[in-house]
């Protein structure tokens, strides 16, 4: 059976994704906020807005890596989104 490759893509959002996880959970072990990990309706984190938030306690190059890391899964998402806008745009013209 032949395998579809993985579009790069999908390999850096999987990645994104990857690592977002190891560091909210490394920032989590390092947090003293009780409520910090509540999650909102949508299912995401909470920032616990606590001067003792494991975030602001990681070291800078970790949270330098959290933040390019939610970056780059905004930016993906932003294209996924684009892309499919103009596919629903071709499809729109098609049928007229």
């Amino acid at each position: 059976m032949t395998e579809v490759p993985e579009r790069p893509r999908d390999r850096i959002y999987s990645y994104a994704i990857d690592r977002m996880s190891s560091l909210a959970v490394h920032a989590s072990l390092a947090c003293r906020e009780p409520t910090c990990g509540a999650r909102d309706e949508e299912g995401d984190l909470i920032s616990c807005q606590s001067v003792h938030c494991g975030e602001k306690l990681m070291l800078s190059g970790y949270r330098r890596e959290l933040t390019v890391m939610r970056d780059i899964r905004a930016l993906i998402e932003a294209l996924e989104r684009a892309e499919l806008e103009r596919l629903a745009a071709g499809d729109k013209r098609g049928k007229r």
